[in-house]
């Protein structure tokens, strides 16, 4: 049994010299490989052996109530677990072809941030209260880029209006407390993409904000997957938002999957009672 334990920050190389080599993949391999994933808490099972493959440009939602496991899949693909978890001997996580877990933690840190970014449920709390933006978003990227501070805070605004936000200079000179819950989750929004990621994870990115903000959000990711051809994770419980930015989705209930498909196909042929009892508790897809 393994733990993952987060150790975020470090350099920006996803190799070193004098590493293992990450193998430059093949057109055939994919952008991310689950085989046989297992976690438990105690005796408990999170998740039970989940297998997935996604592809680069592919938006892959995980569906389900709380406690289906679909949060705990994509922090092992992060490699944020909490020590209490168990990984299960044959799970396997692998990158571009290369096996994550057991990966020391300078080695995540590369990759984190890099090559594969996390959107939290409520970006909000995770800022500083008493910082500004700029001074939070600009000490975001000096832990990764050597660059001036000037350059950061240039590539910080420039982020964040390509997120939506039409005045990014007064942004970057606001606190926390001054946005509102969709100015907040744009911001973090913009410190996930700052990289440029090959995968971003969304963790539940609008459940915190009114209807309004949470389709203009969705909007946000679709027009991000279109211009950076990247890959997301989208962990949600609404089915109604999953069918509109999805590629496929997985429907997960007690840390298994119940359900997957394309939006299409799960809408018109659910696979399983559960798929449809969360199809009746979305309107606009039960009428």
């Amino acid at each position: 049994m393994r733990a993952i334990l987060a150790n975020p920050g470090g350099a920006p190389e996803f190799e070193t010299p004098g590493e293992e080599a990450l193998s430059r993949p093949s057109p055939e391999t994919p952008l991310l490989s689950i085989k046989d994933l297992s976690i438990k808490y105690g005796n408990k099972h999170a998740v039970k052996d989940f297998n997935l493959e996604i592809g680069k440009g592919e938006v892959v939602s995980f569906v389900g109530e709380s406690g289906s496991g679909k949060t705990t899949v994509a922090r092992a693909v992060m490699g944020l677990l909490p020590p209490a978890a168990k990984i299960g001997g044959n799970s396997s996580v692998k990158f571009l072809g290369r096996e994550l877990f057991g990966l020391p933690p300078k080695k995540w840190a590369r990759i984190r941030g890099d090559k594969i970014s996390m959107i939290f449920q409520d970006s909000g709390n995770m800022l500083n209260p008493v910082r500004s933006i700029g001074s939070q978003f600009k000490e975001y990227i000096l832990t990764k880029r050597s660059v001036s501070g000037k350059s950061a805070l240039n590539l910080a605004a420039e982020n964040l209006f390509r997120t939506g936000l039409s005045d990014p200079l007064a942004i970057l000179k606001s606190y926390p407390f001054q946005l509102s819950g969709g100015m907040r989750q744009r911001v973090g929004i913009a410190m996930a993409m700052v990289f440029k990621p090959d995968l971003l994870i969304a963790d539940e990115p609008t459940s915190a904000l009114d209807a309004t903000t949470q389709k203009q959000v969705i909007e946000e990711l679709r027009n991000l997957k279109s211009r950076e051809n990247m890959a997301i994770i989208l962990v949600t419980h609404n089915l109604g938002v999953a069918s509109f930015i999805s590629d496929r989705i997985v429907v997960l209930r007690n840390g298994d999957t119940m359900d997957e498909g394309d939006p299409d196909t799960l809408i018109d042929a659910p696979g399983s009672d559960y798929t449809r009892e969360l199809l009746a508790a979305v309107p606009a897809l039960a009428d």
